[in-house]
């Protein structure tokens, strides 16, 4: 059997989760010895039916506060530092991509995911499992081009995310 692990962060809305479902479910149905696990912080994803050899891991919530800004899911977020969360998140996710070993990762819109929680796996990946080819899936890019580039030459994303084959499509 392949294994693909998708990463998708998902703070809230419907639709990203239903897109990564939706890309997802069309992959299992095209390739029929595929097993998909999908990680993601969506607190609406145990709602949707998920066919066979598809699993999915549930990250802990974060609430968007601003652009880029992040805080604890839970409504106690007076009690909860966000870098306690950020650090569970990551761990959980390298701990996901050690164990299960995925033959492709599939990373939805943000390279290194919210606030690099991504990075530690792929830097596993690419030290322990280097024939794990790596996706980077963008869609509704809601700045302008201007932009996006801006905030990714900010943040060092070209340079770092080489790794990544790039998926592109409009919905």
């Amino acid at each position: 059997m392949k294994k693909i692990m998708v990463y998708s962060h998902d703070t809230f809305g419907l639709e990203s989760i239903q897109r990564m479902l939706s890309l997802c479910t069309h992959l299992i149905d095209s390739i029929p010895d595929l097993l998909i696990l999908l990680v993601s912080g969506s607190p609406m994803i145990h709602s949707f039916r998920v066919p066979q050899r598809l699993d999915y891991i549930k990250l802990p919530c974060l609430r968007r506060t601003e652009h880029e800004g992040y805080s604890a899911g839970s409504s106690d977020t007076d009690t909860t530092d966000i870098s306690d969360i950020m650090r569970l998140r990551s761990d959980i996710i390298r701990t996901v991509a050690t164990n299960y070993k995925p033959d492709l990762l599939m990373v939805n819109k943000k390279p290194f995911g919210v606030k690099n929680e991504l990075e530690n796996t792929l830097m596993y990946l690419k030290m322990h499992l280097p024939d794990t080819r790596q996706i980077l899936i963008l869609h509704d890019i809601l700045d302008s081009l201007e932009a996006t580039i801006k905030v990714w030459e900010k943040t060092h994303t070209m340079t770092r995310s080489g790794c990544f084959t790039i998926l592109s499509w409009m919905t």
